[in-house]
């Protein structure tokens, strides 16, 4: 148990102010120490998506091997739905764009089937809507086709999101 807090990449990142070859050490340590352990894996791919000019590319790497080790974590999948929140972001293919937001919606769903939803999965759901309408209003109607309407119907599904977890965890 103390191993597994000590190597948690927001704990890591806030202890070394950002340091990435004092983290990377620990990391290689780490795996070196519990190669098969998902939980590394998983932080390991935290890390990546999350630090200063991360590796997206190694982070999905990771968390995909973690996924295999444990297809039944739910941590683990919420992980890789953020991860992919965040490849989202980055790429300007709007098939790329709606691909990985799908994957993020199938791991939520996922989650659910396996679990009560949580606030980190209803939290998940709208910055998937928010990316959304982010990038209607970044790319407009010429990359994405986007309309009134679609604008509004993200509007709607992000407002029955808020409704829906309000009422769940007031």
């Amino acid at each position: 148990k103390a191993f597994r807090e000590m190597i948690k990449a927001n704990h890591l990142m806030d202890l070394f102010n950002q340091s990435h070859d004092m983290i990377s050490q620990i990391y290689d340590y780490a795996k070196e120490h519990s190669p098969d352990d998902p939980f590394v894996l998983q932080q390991m791919a935290i890390y990546e998506f999350k630090r200063p000019n991360g590796n997206l590319i190694k982070a999905r790497e990771y968390v995909v091997v973690a996924e295999n080790l444990d297809s039944r974590n739910t941590s683990i999948m919420h992980t890789k739905a953020e991860l992919y929140l965040k490849l989202a972001e980055t790429t300007k293919n709007s098939l790329e764009f709606e691909r990985l937001l799908a994957e993020v919606s199938n791991s939520i769903n996922q989650i659910e089937r396996l679990r009560q939803p949580d606030t980190y999965s209803y939290s998940t759901l709208i910055k998937i809507e928010l990316l959304k309408l982010k990038r209607c209003t970044e790319f407009g109607t010429a990359t994405f086709d986007i309309d009134d309407t679609k604008i509004n119907n993200i509007v709607e599904k992000t407002e029955k999101i808020l409704y829906k977890s309000l009422q769940l965890f007031p």
